[in-house]
């Protein structure tokens, strides 16, 4: 029995990741509840910097690993403009290190990957997650399915002296170039305690 202040064991083999997941999303939010109100009770003044910012470090994990576990699953939403789909995703650090294992990646990691298709968009969410030169790697997720697929490149992302912006989006997407729509929404920020690395979960 894992004792209040002990971090739960992760799930092994034979445990439904899914039911694995729920147990230690409420086992987590009762804890903080828990301490959220002893906090209250005693009052807190005068944390000194190092608390502040272990305090900080602490919760912007907490979030991060939430997030993280939102996107595989629900996915997850974020505030933007009416011209931009709101659905995002994450990248594990497998997922990563594969993209970039013995190949020569051009892409920085991202701590969130928004949809890049215009909102309203017919099919699956997709967002770039690593090019390299004859191909990209998106991924894919709709209604709790998600992956990681190879996808050729938009036949307009080559550049034309008549036409010098390319399209950014890959071979048969619905919709409009990228050209036609302005910028590729920025997923450059980290977490955020108000709102989770990117927003809220998705459906």
């Amino acid at each position: 029995m894992t004792r209040q202040n002990e971090a739960a064991d992760p799930p092994r083999g034979g445990v439904d990741p899914v039911a694995a997941l729920i147990g230690a999303c409420h086992h987590f939010a009762t804890h903080i509840d828990v301490l959220a109100d002893q906090l209250s009770a005693v009052g807190v003044v005068g944390l000194s910097a190092d608390d502040a910012e272990r305090v900080s470090d602490a919760i912007t994990r907490a979030f991060t690993a939430t997030s993280l576990a939102s996107a595989l699953t629900v996915g997850l939403r974020r505030a933007c403009d009416d011209d931009e789909c709101p659905h995002s995703n994450m990248l594990t650090d497998a997922e990563w290190a594969r993209l970039t294992a013995g190949r020569i990646a051009v892409n920085a990691r991202k701590a969130t990957y928004s949809c890049e298709l215009e909102p309203g968009h017919p099919g699956p969410h997709m967002s770039l997650a690593q090019s390299y030169g004859e191909h990209d790697t998106w991924i894919r997720w709709a209604d709790g399915a998600r992956e990681l697929v190879d996808l050729a490149l938009c036949p307009s992302s080559v550049i034309l002296a008549d036409d010098p912006e390319p399209c950014l989006l890959f071979d048969g997407h619905p919709g409009n170039h990228s050209y036609d729509r302005g910028a590729v929404p920025d997923d450059g920020g980290g977490p955020s305690p108000e709102r989770g690395m990117d927003g809220v979960p998705g459906e």
